[in-house]
């Protein structure tokens, strides 16, 4: 096994990504914005065009989609 990076966080002047790791949205859903965790996320997932399912926080939509509420057309 080969560990291609052995530091834990970069420094202040390299740092991994030009932008942090949240960022704010705003939309037909969120009027008022929201804020998303961008870590870790390929940027050609970042724009969405379509219907949103709208939950109030991350437990349940994880229940709705382990409990089979939401066909995989909906979040694929």
């Amino acid at each position: 096994m080969t560990i291609a990076q052995t530091a834990v966080s970069a420094r202040w002047n390299t740092p991994t990504a030009k932008d942090g790791g949240l960022a704010v949205l705003y939309g037909n859903f969120a009027e008022n914005g929201c804020i998303v965790k961008t870590a870790g996320v390929d940027d050609s997932i970042l724009k969405f065009t379509g219907p949103a399912k709208v939950y109030e926080s991350q437990d349940d939509a994880v229940e709705a989609i382990l409990g089979g509420k939401l066909s995989r057309a909906m979040w694929w």
